[in-house]
């Protein structure tokens, strides 16, 4: 076991292109956030610093909101009362203070190292390139060993880990046959029967279009396609079977196009850059025995095919701490 050290400071300088490139959430960190404030007592003036507090106040209508299954229930869609509170999370990741992540891997820090050395990235514009090639494998260890299993949370948000893991796929399956399907004439099956409805002036699929709208809530096929490739592996063929691999690889190549080895023709891969992914995905634990993504030509067309897709980097449902939900979602406890 390791101790990763994480200033906030840095963390936030970088975050953006941990974003961009690795999906990052913060809520990855959270019992990270929770462990630190802990150190504190509680105490929030310990990371408060000169700020204004004004500007971490949130509100939430949790206790007000109607508890059914009913969608079509109006009180869902009226503005209801709500609490105001401080967002301490949010409040610690904006100061200087340095939290810890815990890693299985107790070579994992001086393996980066090594790795970073031998490919000369030690330069001033390497700097913020290390930091998230560091972060990010503390987060990935954490990952693979089970870290965002949290009983209590899972407990505690169970409709949306059900959303995330189930009902969203199925959802964005549906929003793919309603926009490439011809929409008269359909059939509903089960084993006990079957149904067959006309769809009269789209009556049923614009209702279904519509449901989708809110509590799906994508943008267009494209999105939703990328979506069921790249997150849930749906039609994605052997080399999107494992998405955090694919999370983990894709991010590394677009992170390093900031670095002093970063391609001279935009979006080539060059063998260098494709050797240090190699090793770097092997260092931070992404192969088994006899894998066969171990290889370079596999990193390299694996690569070459998701930057074709336009491939997004998501970890919604592979953690059960960060939870995809419609953006047009008026409620924040029903998902469906």
């Amino acid at each position: 076991m390791e101790l990763i050290p994480v200033n906030l400071s840095d963390l936030k300088r970088v975050e953006p292109l941990m974003i961009k490139y690795y999906g990052f959430n913060r809520s990855m960190l959270y019992d990270e956030i929770e462990a630190l404030f802990h150190t504190y007592n509680h105490n929030l003036d310990e990371f408060i610093g000169d700020r204004d507090l004004s500007q971490y106040q949130d509100e939430t209508t949790f206790m007000y909101e109607v508890q059914d299954y009913n969608p079509f229930n109006p009180k869902r869609y009226t503005n209801q009362s709500k609490d105001k509170y401080i967002d301490h999370q949010a409040v610690i990741f904006d100061s200087d203070k340095t939290l810890y992540i815990n890693v299985t891997n107790a070579k994992l820090f001086n393996e980066l190292d090594e790795l970073t050395n031998e490919f000369e990235l030690v330069h001033e514009n390497d700097v913020d390139v290390v930091s998230v090639l560091l972060y990010m494998a503390a987060i990935y260890d954490k990952y693979i060993s089970g870290g965002f299993d949290n009983e209590d949370i899972v407990s505690n948000i169970s409709d949306s880990l059900i959303y995330t893991k189930f009902v969203r796929p199925e959802m964005l399956q549906l929003y793919e046959f309603l926009q490439t399907s011809k929409l008269a004439n359909l059939q509903i099956k089960s084993p006990n029967g079957s149904v067959s409805i006309s769809n009269t002036a789209l009556w049923f699929t614009d209702l279904l279009k519509n449901y989708l709208y809110i509590y799906l809530g994508v943008e267009n096929l494209e999105e939703a396609q990328s979506e069921l490739k790249f997150t849930y592996g749906k039609k994605a063929g052997r080399k999107f079977d494992e998405p955090a691999f694919n999370i983990m690889a894709m991010g590394t190549f677009n992170i390093l196009q900031h670095s002093t080895i970063a391609s001279t023709k935009a979006g080539t891969i060059t063998n260098q850059q494709c050797d240090f992914i190699l090793r770097y995905l092997e260092v931070i634990g992404c192969f088994k025995n006899d894998d066969r993504k171990n290889d370079m030509n596999y990193i390299r067309s694996a690569i070459s095919i998701m930057k074709k897709q336009n491939f997004i980097s998501k970890w919604d449902y592979l953690l059960n701490s960060t939870f995809q939900k419609s953006p047009n979602n008026p409620t924040e406890t029903c998902y469906w």
